[in-house]
């Protein structure tokens, strides 16, 4: 019983550490974002309400997803990126809903890929992954 609760305390000091890297430096990254969603069931809760890090590191975790741009659908049809219209009653004229997309070129820039060292199916790949990780950072910080 001493080793778990010597490993738990170890690890929660290394995780301490790297929160106050990511933060003092700003790392940004998917894995990152991943990184909290494994780690914050793990937690244990605090004494009181005010005392409990797991709203705070679900918090870190959705602005850095949001600044990831991680909650925008990616459009690989050419030409369409960034700040396109999409009609979705196909009905032309005015669009009724305005919606935001990227391109395949701005996730891997976003990333820090490069598009040209990744196949079409790692693309794909990276892709759903992004959207996975978005809708499971969403369920978890409305749950």
């Amino acid at each position: 019983m001493d080793t778990q609760e010597s490993a738990s305390t170890r690890l929660g000091i290394h995780l301490r550490n790297l929160l106050v890297q990511i933060i003092r430096f700003g790392y940004k990254s998917v894995d990152i974002v991943t990184a909290f969603l494994v780690i914050i069931p793990w937690i244990s809760p605090g004494e009181h309400v005010s005392d409990d890090p797991t709203t705070q590191y679900a918090a870190l975790a959705v602005n850095m997803a949001l600044d990831l741009h991680m909650d925008k659908p990616v459009d690989c049809r050419p030409g369409y990126g960034v700040l396109e219209v999409i009609d979705v009653h196909g009905g032309g004229g005015n669009a009724s809903y305005a919606g935001i997309s990227l391109s395949p070129e701005q996730v891997c820039a976003i990333d820090g890929l490069r598009e040209v060292e990744l196949g079409k199916e790692m693309l794909g790949r990276l892709f759903r992954s992004r959207q996975r990780i978005w809708l499971a950072l969403f369920i978890l910080d409305r749950g």
